[in-house]
């Protein structure tokens, strides 16, 4: 290795510990649907579905879109919100 080189170490941000992230910030029911939507096997699982490219055109429903909406207004209204003290 060249003596001049500057090596970065790379850390990665999954959706798992993004939510862990979010737990500091948002109240019980609401990390709950967020984990439903985007995270749970037993719930919607849109990031995998979406991700993967598992989820067909004809199978994105109104109903998906809005929960996504739902989720990009939760984190949205988050701005500069202080964590939660519990």
């Amino acid at each position: 290795m060249c003596g001049s080189c500057v090596q970065h170490r790379v850390t990665v941000l999954t959706l798992s510990r993004v939510l862990n992230i979010l737990d500091e910030y948002l109240e019980e029911d609401i990390m709950f649907h967020l984990r439903f939507v985007l995270n749970e096997k037993a719930g919607l699982n849109l990031r995998n579905e979406l991700s993967h490219g598992l989820l067909s055109d004809s199978n994105i429903k109104e109903s998906t879109a809005v929960s996504l909406l739902h989720i990009l207004l939760i984190l949205k209204m988050m701005v500069g919100i202080p964590p939660s003290s519990s």
